[in-house]
């Protein structure tokens, strides 16, 4: 809803006119900007605003990735059940294959 005004409503008007189309892309794009300006003064006093926009922007270098190694876990505990396989047997395989294929030389084990 906007304003009490359903989605519907809104992507019709937007469809039959482009002048409100391009007023609200206007808009969206100023409160991004906006928004964006805000996160980065916070950051100046509070690193978590600073981090929040780092992980947001460039997600692979800065994101959270515990929660992909999770969810990549939980996968793979289901696929041994459903093969009838170790899946300790079967990290260590994935992990041989990653290291294989990585530019850049694997750290050694521990």
């Amino acid at each position: 809803m906007y304003a009490g005004i359903s989605e519907d409503t809104v992507a019709n008007w937007r469809r039959s006119s482009s002048a409100f189309s391009d007023a609200v892309t206007r808009a969206e794009a100023e409160a991004d900007v906006a928004l964006v300006a805000f996160v980065r003064q916070a950051a100046q006093t509070d690193w978590r605003a600073g981090m929040e926009l780092l992980s947001r922007r460039w997600p692979e270098t800065w994101g959270r990735h515990d929660r992909v190694d999770v969810e990549l876990k939980l996968q793979l505990r289901r696929l041994a059940a459903e093969l009838e396989l170790d899946p300790q047997e079967m990290l260590a395989e994935a992990e041989r294959i990653v290291a294989r294929h990585q530019p850049w030389p694997a750290p050694p084990n521990s």
